[in-house]
């Protein structure tokens, strides 16, 4: 029986006899510390500072609105709205600011005919009475002016210039004598009531002198203009809350240029023949 048991139980005593044999050979190695155990003390302000640098930092409110993509779309319809209004309101700025150039030119250039055909009655005619029978005729150059009166042609540009900004005016200008500043009526065609043939001297002078003394202006459309449109940010701003009334017109300050297509000559000659006086007994015997 104990023989027995002693055969059962070797495989075992061998085991524990190889064991203690590995173990003085090959002593164990220390354990590692658990996941559980402290870390030391000193590194933990070090730890804390490294979570902190690579955690994301929380986003608020107010970047998510706007990150949104929502809140780019309303943003970009407002730029695209934006610069839509005022592209429409410096082209419409330009329109009207050139229409207004290009009427001040065409009245400009009416008014220079109508002196000019002045002009040449006064100094082609020998007496009042015929002055004032050809001067009673209709004087127009551009057929939409026939009914308008000289004097409110004349209004209408001195309104023009007023509106202009930045208005540069001669420097020197010749005044007239008191003699001819009495005949200002005759530039608008009205010849004064008290004057007679012997004052035809005077009047020829004047007719010499002050008509038609304007360097002639081509027709509009042609490019040529000492204005030009002021359609500035400024200006458009106060056009939106001020409406028409803000200047649009300033003087140009270079030279315009010359047109590439010029206007027809005046049908009127620029120096008509002149007519001597008449004496003052009466017309010259043939």
């Amino acid at each position: 029986m104990s023989t027995f048991f002693q055969i059962r139980t070797a495989p075992a005593r061998i085991a524990r006899l190889i064991a203690k044999v590995r173990r003085k050979a090959w002593p164990p190695l220390p354990r590692l510390p658990s996941k559980t155990a402290t870390v030391p003390s000193n590194d933990d302000e070090f730890y804390r500072r490294v979570l902190l640098a690579v955690e994301k930092p929380p986003r608020s409110k107010l970047v998510a609105i706007i990150n949104s993509g929502f809140f780019l779309w309303i943003l970009t319809a407002c730029v695209v709205s934006a610069g839509g209004a005022y592209l429409t309101s410096y082209q419409q700025c330009r329109k009207d600011a050139d229409d207004a150039i290009e009427r001040y030119t065409k009245v400009e250039r009416e008014l220079f005919q109508r002196e000019l055909k002045i002009q040449g009655i006064i100094l082609s005619n020998s007496s009042i009475s015929a002055i004032k029978e050809k001067l009673s005729a209709p004087n127009s150059y551009y057929p939409e002016f026939a009914g308008f009166p000289t004097q409110t042609l004349r209004e209408s540009n001195a309104g023009f210039l007023n509106r202009v900004i930045d208005l540069r005016l001669p420097l020197a200008i010749d005044s007239p004598s008191p003699d001819l500043l009495k005949l200002f009526t005759v530039a608008n065609g009205n010849i004064p009531d008290g004057l007679t043939d012997k004052d035809l001297g005077v009047l020829r002078e004047f007719a010499r002198t002050i008509l038609a003394q304007a360097r002639p202006i081509p027709l509009p459309g042609f490019g040529l203009s000492q204005f030009e449109p002021a359609c500035g940010p400024r200006t458009l701003i106060d056009r939106f809350f001020h409406g028409t009334s803000v200047d649009i017109v300033r003087s140009s300050a270079k030279r315009p240029s010359l047109p590439k297509v010029l206007p027809p000559e005046p049908e009127t000659p620029a120096n008509p023949p002149v007519v001597p006086l008449a004496p003052a007994d009466g017309p010259p015997k043939k």
